[in-house]
């Protein structure tokens, strides 16, 4: 997940962190010379300019704290060279932001009594795929990047995205081979950023719920959260401007291959910006949603708590140097990219998509981030994707 260079062979799963490399290095292609709006600029004029003169064919961005919905504004093109704008209800794919869902969804199975977070791979998976050297890992470590898992290599994750079989088939295939690939650590030492994690833990919340993993991120988070637009794979009709084309930087049609469904709780969600304020607040209200309790305090406390390299479950975790508490994760899968920064103890929230996932985009919305974090206030980090 962490290739430290601006043409990524493949973003899907391995897209996390790229951001900071990007940043470092003043951004990919060279010769930028966009200004960002200053703090003081409204954010209406502020959207307006990141997507005529920024580069960016669309961009959605929702402000909330104190509990509040500060600011959400969509504006752009669903597709590069056609005027069809983007519609407030669009979904956009939201790659690797994906993993914070399925950390929520395992602390419901948790709160359950289904699993523990100390429950193992062997425990739970054993006489039904080959854990290989995993079988101590623990779902917590799963979860938090740090069981030693490698990430796939690229002809593999490509061998997986051609696959047609169904969907229950390619995971098992998914997290077989994961479980397959030699340990690059013991467990519990070393934090590496790896989908096979995901894929892993996914196959074990199937196997206590007999529930497909698709079918648990519908029924605990989708519906109780009010995310009708939520959904998985590229959003949209193959050859239909109907939805938000990605582009890299080219518009792709949304009927090309896109991350193999098997590899769904690393990364295949899309949703839409109204979507994800009511999911962010789950966080932010302390495990509730609008109809009663989605996980306990206990649970999202374990999500919330820093591991190895300030990871938690799902979500970079921290404070700034103000002491606020912060947790941020961004996602791709090379067409479209999303970022999302939280202030649980704050109730705040910053949440932003685009439908490009080029290196440039990826720069673009850190930009974005600040001036969002300066304009209402909030606490400043950059990168923020780190």
């Amino acid at each position: 997940m962490w290739r430290w260079r601006c043409v990524v062979a493949r973003g899907g799963l391995s897209s996390f962190s790229l951001l900071v490399a990007v940043l470092a290095a003043g951004g990919c292609g060279g010769g930028d010379s966009f200004v960002p709006p200053a703090a003081d600029v409204a954010p209406d004029d502020a959207v307006d300019l990141f997507v005529a003169k920024g580069g960016l064919p669309a961009l959605a961005v929702a402000i909330v704290d104190g509990g509040q919905i500060l600011y959400s504004k969509v504006a752009g093109v669903r597709k590069r060279g056609d005027a069809t704008l983007v519609a407030g209800d669009d979904a956009f794919h939201i790659g690797s932001n994906t993993k914070g869902m399925t950390a929520l969804v395992a602390g419901t199975v948790v709160d359950e009594g289904l699993l523990k977070w100390d429950s193992t791979v062997g425990d739970v998976l054993g006489g039904t795929v080959a854990v290989g050297a995993y079988g101590a890992v623990t779902l917590s470590q799963l979860l938090s990047h740090s069981s030693g898992m490698p990430e796939y290599p690229t002809a593999v994750e490509l061998a997986i995205d051609a696959e047609t079989k169904p969907v229950e088939d390619q995971r098992h295939e998914a997290a077989a081979t994961a479980l397959g690939l030699p340990p690059a650590s013991a467990a519990g030492t070393q934090f590496l950023y790896a989908g096979g994690n995901y894929v892993v833990a996914g196959l074990m919340l199937e196997n206590v719920t007999t529930k497909s993993w698709e079918t648990l991120l519908t029924e605990r988070l989708f519906v109780p959260l009010g995310m009708p637009h939520a959904g998985f794979g590229l959003p949209g009709t193959p050859g239909r401007v109907d939805a938000p084309w990605g582009h890299e930087p080219d518009p792709v049609d949304p009927g090309t291959t896109d991350i193999a469904p098997g590899f769904g709780p690393a990364g295949t969600v899309h949703a839409s910006l109204g979507d994800l304020i009511n999911y962010v607040q789950v966080y932010l209200n302390g495990g509730l949603g609008p109809n009663g309790r989605i996980v306990s305090d206990a649970t999202l406390a374990e999500i919330e708590t820093p591991r190895l390299e300030h990871y938690g479950l799902g979500w970079l975790t921290g404070r700034s140097d103000a002491g606020v508490k912060r947790m941020v994760h961004n996602g791709s899968n090379r067409r479209f990219y999303s970022l999302m920064v939280l202030f649980p103890e704050r109730r705040a929230a910053m949440v932003m998509l685009t439908n490009d996932g080029t290196d440039p985009s990826w720069a673009r919305v850190d930009q974005v981030a600040a001036y969002f974090a300066a304009h209402f206030g909030l606490p400043p980090k950059s990168p923020w994707a780190n």
